[in-house]
């Protein structure tokens, strides 16, 4: 397998467009990893939304009867 990545290495050396392509993958994998953070994030919250909501209007149900 060293094999391989060293002569993929030497190839990336002498064509710039491979390590550009590599950079950019890099960051695309990031930002996605972030995005799939934040959005589990907000998955996670999203009930706690709902509940309290829920609670706030039977609150005010409750206050106006």
């Amino acid at each position: 397998m060293t094999e391989f990545f060293d002569a993929f290495n030497a190839y990336a050396m002498t064509h710039p467009e491979v390590l550009k392509l590599m950079h950019t993958l890099f960051w695309v994998k990031w930002w996605l990893l972030l995005l799939l953070v934040f959005w589990f994030a907000y998955k996670m919250q999203q009930p706690v939304i709902v509940k309290s909501r829920q609670e706030r209007a039977a609150r005010k149900r409750r206050f106006i009867a």
